[in-house]
């Protein structure tokens, strides 16, 4: 009698019919997220309200596209320095990686600096310092002299003593390197006639250290004419 009374009663009967419904909904509910475990293109394609595409040929993104940091940055290349107006000066561009320059484009002249030199006719030690200092070393065989024009190839040597090939060191501020390549070009140079001092060279000149692609590519004038 009780039971009847409750199934006669129009809020048991509502009550019924919510409870009949959240079951229902519970049943969709647990059968999609099944759906979705075992195949989940199809499961989330049935819901065009969260559609979501997946892909099976997933390839990972590669670490420079999402890492600034990972990225490869351009190292700074050397220039071969233009001539300038002062008599006495010393410009020189360094590569990224290079360790005589540290990459940097270097500037002396006699406005901030002192230039210096001994020489003779094979043997030429260019100096100048100021806000820090650099020095080129040039040398020819024995029984040559260095001709205006006349380019030199070094093949490696630096020491000055060397007898069979030309020499040259260039380094400074507490740098220095074995070369790997270097070579000058004398563009002009003159000596006194009597004396054999040196008035006036204007030299170019490029450097690679050993173990190393970064190049050093530089001009020095000296003039006390």
């Amino acid at each position: 009698m009780l039971g009847a009374a409750h199934q006669s009663n129009p809020e048991y009967a509502e009550a019924q019919a919510k409870i009949s419904d959240f079951q229902k909904r519970s049943d969709e509910a647990f059968q999609k997220a099944k759906a979705m475990q075992n195949n989940p293109v199809a499961a989330a394609n049935s819901n065009s309200a969260t559609s979501v595409s997946y892909s099976n040929n997933y390839s990972p993104t590669p670490a420079a596209a999402t890492n600034p940091t990972a990225a490869s940055t351009p190292q700074k290349v050397a220039r071969q320095p233009a001539p300038r107006g002062e008599r006495p000066y010393l410009v020189f561009s360094s590569s990224g990686g290079d360790y005589i320059g540290q990459g940097k484009d270097w500037t002396f002249t006699s406005n901030d600096s002192k230039f210096t030199v001994n020489s003779t006719k094979r043997y030429v030690n260019l100096s100048v310092s100021g806000q820090t200092w650099y020095h080129l070393r040039l040398s020819v065989p024995e029984n040559l002299s260095f001709q205006t024009g006349a380019a030199y190839h070094t093949n490696g040597s630096r020491s000055s003593q060397n007898s069979v090939y030309p020499t040259m060191d260039f380094g400074g501020d507490g740098r220095g390197c074995t070369a790997g390549e270097a070579s000058f070009t004398i563009d002009n140079i003159q000596f006194n006639e009597f004396s054999g001092e040196l008035l006036y060279i204007d030299v170019s000149f490029r450097q690679r250290c050993q173990n190393t692609s970064a190049n050093l590519l530089g001009r020095w004038r000296y003039d006390v004419r």
